[in-house]
């Protein structure tokens, strides 16, 4: 795999490529030669995120292609002339400064422009006849690149950007009529709509005609049946069906029930079920413990929603939530091993849902609750908490707020203050808001203030809702009032689990020196990361085409991970906050930059370190009902 930077005129474009195809790929603003000096920590950062996103690490990357514009000497392989935009970067040395940053090699490509649609022996090379690939000792002419993308009648490309809003993947499969439309027609077609062609595959091919699956990266449903009207209209093709990418995903579902043994004959019929089954169940019936040794509960986690609070898309019932928390089961499964099924209740009453969970919970080993709307989520967990002997977790409140805190933590280490002395200013006070507030009280936070579309909240407020009079007790020690525009002057840390666009750059700017914001609101954080970035030191997302994503699945992993292993009976503030450090050591002090304050979520070292100090935190707070040993 490669890394690819292209130093345009206008930006500058990253991507990660891999056998012939761009995986991943973002863009910052254009820098000067001045600029790039200071900003090293800028791309590496991003390029962290992309590996991130790719599951990959630096050490699988076994180069850097750096393209500029202008002409490269292939000696001193620097930049010997430019265009205008960009003349102050002459003779800048693009690859000493990479190698610097990475110690990998590095090949600098001409034309940068053109767009890149693969890897050759030494980097890359473009899609232009006058583009050179210069290698560590060789020019490789631009046809000779060719042969080496054409594999299998297959060709696969994709220009390096990304658009900031969300998109999603449409596959047009096309009959094309050789004689009267090339793919170059069709390719302009999708292009001149600003759609991005990701890939083509040839699905058979004939003397007059030949059938492509062309995969467009589009914006929406509107911009997708936008290119498939062109198409249409485009002599010689003909549209035989177009189908979303996501909507294949899901088809007939994500996850599934696997047997561990066969039953291939009589004898293992009667072992897994009726006679022998029969011993097993009265070991269990005999001393109950046995069923974590006996059966699936020993792995097992329920992931339980109302369907009332499904991601930014509110109250859309129960079964519209079922793919969400397949997902949530699928990501138990691949990152910490932990089996998990999604279950989502057909009722909106608190004692309804926390008796069906109590009836399901001899089944599970832990409740994962999720997407349930606020105040009611706070009663029914703390009731679950209360009744249940298996850890019950509510991942929209802590998870969020056991990342967050990692990414914080970091975050301080980069500006050099102290949990103790900053004033942090939280926007939205709903379960998240909450429990990330008490989760920064808990971590040595002092100077807390929440806000609400009401303003900020006090002690000498009154308030209906009885978890904002707890929260107020706790907070705002020195009684400000007022709405964000007050309270978030001098304020260290800005914490949005709000709405989109809601924080402004004249507040960015009215907060104290190398301030730090925390934008959750997904996909429209509360400003926009570009708008932000020259008034802010570090700037988080909840979203994953941005540096320093605050994503829970840093989190709920290995906090199950590790309660399940020494079969905690619940998960205490101890082990959450053993967590958000345990994430937050994952990113080295040789790593740690503005932009990489929290780890990949790909990141191995992550579930295992989790589960290492959720472990540790069981047993140090008496919660941890496995023997030690056998945990270890």
């Amino acid at each position: 795999m490669h890394i690819v930077i292209d130093f345009g005129g206008t930006d500058i474009q990253i991507g990660l490529v891999q056998n012939g195809t761009v995986i991943s790929s973002t863009r910052l603003p254009a820098l000067s030669q001045k600029g790039l000096l200071s900003r090293l920590s800028d791309v590496i950062g991003a390029i962290y995120h992309l590996l991130s996103q790719s599951r990959s690490s630096i050490s699988e990357c076994t180069g850097i292609g750096l393209a500029a514009p202008g002409v490269v000497d292939p000696t001193s392989r620097t930049l010997l002339s430019i265009n205008d935009k960009y003349s102050d970067a002459v003779g800048f040395p693009f690859e000493q400064w990479f190698e610097g940053g990475f110690e990998l090699p590095c090949i600098l490509v001409n034309d940068a422009r053109a767009a890149l649609i693969g890897e050759a022996a030494y980097g890359v090379a473009r899609d232009k006849t006058d583009a050179v690939l210069i290698g560590v000792s060789r020019l490789l002419e631009w046809k000779q690149a060719q042969e080496t993308f054409y594999k299998d009648k297959r060709r696969v490309y994709k220009h390096m950007s990304v658009s900031n809003v969300a998109s999603t993947y449409m596959i047009f499969r096309l009959q094309i009529d050789k004689e009267q439309t090339s793919l170059g027609d069709i390719a302009a077609v999708i292009e001149g709509t600003n759609g991005d062609i990701v890939g083509i595959d040839v699905i058979s091919s004939g003397r007059t005609h030949t059938v492509r699956d062309i995969t467009v990266n589009v914006l929406d449903q509107a911009h997708s049946q936008s290119i498939h009207e062109l198409l249409q209209k485009l002599s010689g093709v003909q549209v035989i069906h177009v189908s979303d990418r996501t909507f294949l995903v899901h088809l007939g579902g994500k996850i599934e029930i696997a047997s561990k043994t066969p039953v291939k004959n009589r004898d293992d019929l009667s072992r897994v079920y009726t006679p022998g089954v029969a011993q097993v169940c009265t070991a269990i019936a005999e001393q109950p413990s046995k069923a974590y040794s006996l059966t699936i509960k020993r792995n097992m986690i329920a992931v339980v929603s109302d369907g009332t609070a499904v991601l930014g898309l509110g109250d859309i019932g129960p079964m519209a939530a079922m793919p969400v928390m397949e997902g949530k089961a699928m990501l138990f499964k691949e990152f910490a091993g932990v089996d998990a099924f999604p279950i989502c209740l057909d009722t909106k009453d608190p004692d309804e849902i926390v008796r069906i969970v109590k009836a399901l919970a001899p089944a599970f080993g832990g409740i994962n609750l999720e997407d349930i709307s606020s105040p009611r989520c706070f009663e029914i967990e703390e009731r679950l908490k209360q009744e249940l002997d298996i850890p019950v977790f509510h991942d929209d409140q802590h998870g969020t707020a056991v990342v967050l805190l990692a990414g914080l933590l970091n975050a301080l280490k980069i500006t050099g203050k102290q949990m103790s002395d900053i004033k942090v200013v939280v926007n939205g006070i709903g379960a998240a808001g909450i429990a990330c507030s008490k989760m920064l009280l808990a971590a040595g936070v002092r100077n807390l203030i929440g806000v609400d579309r009401f303003g900020a909240i006090h002690r000498e407020s009154h308030y209906d809702n009885p978890h904002w009079t707890a929260f107020a007790h706790l907070t705002n020690p020195n009684l400000e009032v007022g709405g964000l525009s007050e309270v978030i002057k001098d304020a260290d840390v800005f914490i949005g689990v709000s709405a989109p666009n809601i924080l402004t750059v004249e507040h960015v700017q009215s907060m104290a020196k190398d301030p730090i914001v925390f934008a959750m609101a997904n996909p429209i954080p509360e400003i926009d990361p570009e708008q932000a970035k020259p008034y802010v030191r570090v700037m988080a997302t909840g979203r994953s085409d941005k540096p320093n994503q605050i994503n829970n699945v840093l989190c709920f992993p290995g906090i199950f991970r590790g309660a399940l292993d020494c079969r905690a009976s619940e998960i205490n503030e101890s082990m959450k906050l053993a967590a958000a450090h345990a994430i937050a050591s994952v990113v080295s002090d040789d790593e740690l930059n503005e932009t990489y304050i929290i780890p990949s979520v790909f990141n191995q070292k992550v579930v295992e370190k989790v589960r290492e100090a959720v472990i540790e935190a069981a047993y140090r707070t008496g919660v941890a009902r496995k023997r030690l040993r056998e945990s270890n």
